[in-house]
């Protein structure tokens, strides 16, 4: 089964052009718009946190905390996923697949969106 698809992959490449340079430009234009969506989306999952902090009525010193640590961790989860959202639109270029891997990307940003949402009117 898997050496069946592998070919079948394989001759579709062979069958492939190369990608144009509008397909690079649609690829990063793609990247920075979904790298600004996500980190959006994680200064909003950010405050947040900072609100369920505030909300449980613990003392200064958490909420403080949770300022300080939650900014530097996922700044850092951000920039990971930047350069692995790069490389793998890049290579979804290559194969032709760009569109179905933004949009797969995108519907999981957009999940975390609303995931946040919803704990942000539970609270």
């Amino acid at each position: 089964m898997i050496e069946a698809r592998a070919a079948s992959l394989a001759m579709l490449a062979e069958k492939k052009q190369q990608p144009g340079p509008l397909s690079y430009v649609a690829c990063y234009a793609l990247w920075i718009a979904l790298g600004l969506a996500l980190g959006w989306v994680l200064s909003e999952l950010h405050s947040t946190w900072l609100e369920i902090s505030l909300a449980l009525n613990f003392n200064a010193w958490v909420a403080r905390a949770v300022r300080q640590l939650s900014m530097p961790i996922l700044g850092l989860i951000w920039l990971a996923l930047i350069f692995w959202l790069e490389y793998h639109l890049r290579t979804g270029v290559r194969i032709g697949r760009l569109i179905i891997r933004a949009a797969r990307f995108g519907s999981v940003v957009l999940g975390l969106y609303l995931l946040v949402i919803v704990i942000r009117l539970i609270t």
